[in-house]
């Protein structure tokens, strides 16, 4: 019995999160490269979050996987919604995110479960990753991520990639996904862990980035994610104040506002939508000291003139 009990702690169960909306011609590979793994103590949930392509007729060829489990969204719900379905399904000691379109190394659940066995007091654990094409041929680009500086916070400087990693009980212990989110849900939820603990990292590239004109943090994808990545900063301040946790300043905390509410309105004068006086308005009832920033009253003005 204590041998088991022994074996249980050595070999915890890896929990592989994984969100997939239309990525039905890039999920064989991810799958692939999940079954491949040396560490074999892993389970990987799935959420179709309401794909129109062939997504859920790929997954279902892997039907008789046991360690594959698929849920099904009636309805596109986004990306945030999605992995908080996948944590809720999951039942691993370490969760971890997986793009659908995306690929692990062979050797990347054993890295992880081996980091987080030699650092019980990290929260969360990411390594490096390699960027590739669309066919995951590895690219001659230089990652743009690495450790949290000392002294640094992820609120200035968000440097966390996959393959990020966190314990379960770090999770339980913050809000956990935020279901509104359709983008930058990774880089909200590792503010919320690191507001409970500290963080690791692998210097090796434990992942496999696929780049290609859907991802949805790429291209188009990328500025509307950058976005949303503001948001999570300005709710990051609003919950750390009063607390221990690394924050903006004031002033930080209105520029991050400011340069929002000013992309907002530069798209929506792009895009036809609402006028872009609407998100001044908007802006002004948020912080409404953001009243005084002439930068967002320019824009403003700009985006009236090309109308």
């Amino acid at each position: 019995m204590q041998d088991d009990a022994a074996r249980l702690k050595a070999t915890p169960l890896l929990s592989i999160l994984v969100a997939n909306y239309n990525n039905g011609r890039f999920l064989p590979s991810m799958l692939e490269s999940v079954f491949a793994q040396t560490y074999t103590n892993w389970e990987l949930i799935v959420v179709d979050d309401g794909s129109t392509d062939d997504s859920l007729d790929v997954l279902r060829q892997w039907a008789d996987e046991r360690r594959l489990r698929v849920v099904e969204h009636g309805r596109n719900r986004g990306a945030g919604a999605a992995f908080a379905t996948a944590a809720s399904a999951s039942s691993g000691e370490i969760l971890s995110m997986l793009g659908a379109d995306d690929a692990l190394r062979a050797d990347a659940a054993e890295a992880i479960v081996e980091a987080h066995a030699r650092d019980p007091d990290a929260v969360l654990i990411n390594s490096d990753l390699v960027i590739c094409d669309s066919l995951l041929r590895p690219l001659n680009q230089p990652s743009p991520y690495r450790p949290v500086s000392p002294g640094g916070t992820l609120i200035r400087d968000c440097c966390v990639s996959s393959f990020a990693s966190f314990k379960r009980a770090a999770y339980l212990r913050t809000s956990g996904f935020d279901e509104r989110l359709q983008r930058a849900v990774d880089h909200d939820l590792y503010l919320k862990l690191e507001e409970v603990g500290r963080l690791g990292y692998i210097r090796e590239p434990l992942y496999l980035y696929r780049t290609h004109p859907g991802g949805i943090s790429q291209g188009e994808n990328g500025m509307r994610a950058a976005q949303f990545a503001l948001l999570a900063r300005a709710s990051a301040y609003r919950r750390r104040l009063g607390s221990t946790a690394p924050n903006l300043t004031a002033a930080e905390y209105r520029e991050v506002l400011s340069t929002y509410f000013r992309r907002e309105a530069l798209h929506a004068r792009k895009d036809g939508r609402l006028p872009a006086l609407s998100y001044i308005r908007d802006a002004v009832r948020t912080l409404p000291s953001l009243s005084l920033e002439p930068s967002l009253w320019l824009t403003g003005v700009k985006c009236l003139l090309r109308a």
